[in-house]
């Protein structure tokens, strides 16, 4: 087994919504977010993680417990003492699907409050515009760092072996290069590139109206889906902007 970064710890907390799908980069994330005009909703995520990705999260947890053994990537009791703590955000269920495979949904009271609470006001924002509602959300690197934060704190000794440094002095290329080299003996090189490559995260937004505009992402139906490469977001060389307006 192979560390990536073993001497820079990077400075992320886990948001159970995002970071559970970064606490590895060979994984696919797909979360449904239902909005209603008033800001409360509903959200379902599901998490996929790839056979390596499984191998390699195995391999640090063995080091780091010093015993050999098969251990459970998704710890179902942590994420419910998580939201246990948090008022306005209620998980309604949770499964373990296979061990790299995880189903749950929460439902929320106030979207623009869930974020406050976490520090990461100045990441979302939700209200009127003019007769419309509007979602707006802004991804930088300091972003990223507040917008996770639900998870428990053990997670962050996973961070420091997987994640890039917080301070931008790691590209997306060399990220991907370094994670590459850590996981080229679980698989070869270009089938552990394309896992790398095709990691994401898949944000589909439903409002509970017309949708009437959107920024940064596609629409699809009754809805908007943002898609985010997980390599591009952990090293973001810039600011970007997403949006929704609808029509209650």
């Amino acid at each position: 087994m192979r560390c990536t970064f073993p001497r820079r710890r990077a400075a992320l907390l886990f948001g159970l919504l995002l970071a559970l799908g970064l606490i590895a980069s060979g994984c696919a994330v797909r979360e449904d977010v239902v909005l209603n005009p008033d800001g409360a909703g509903e959200a379902a995520l599901e998490i996929e993680l790839h056979p390596i990705m499984i191998a390699y999260m195995n391999d640090l947890m063995t080091a780091m417990a010093g015993v050999p053994d098969e251990y459970e990537i998704f710890d179902l009791e942590q994420i419910g003492a998580s939201f246990s703590e948090r008022d306005g955000v209620d998980l309604v269920a949770i499964e373990r699907v296979s061990r790299g495979s995880l189903r749950m949904s929460i439902r929320f009271d106030d979207i623009n409050e869930l974020f406050a609470r976490e520090g990461a006001e100045d990441t979302l924002s939700f209200g009127p515009s003019g007769a419309n509602r509007e979602l707006r959300f802004t991804l930088n690197r300091e972003a990223v760092q507040r917008f996770l934060s639900f998870a428990p704190e053990d997670s962050m000794t996973m961070a420091q072996f997987l994640f890039p440094p917080a301070d931008g002095s790691v590209s997306r290329e060399e990220y991907r290069d370094e994670m590459a080299w850590a996981l080229e003996e679980y698989d070869d090189r270009a089938t552990v590139e394309r896992v790398l490559d095709a990691a994401r995260i898949d944000v589909r937004i439903t409002p509970v109206g017309r949708i009437v505009a959107q920024e940064g992402g596609r629409v699809e139906g009754a809805s908007v889906v943002f898609s985010i490469p997980v390599l591009e977001l952990l090293t973001l060389p810039d600011e970007r902007t997403y949006s929704l307006v609808f029509a209650p």
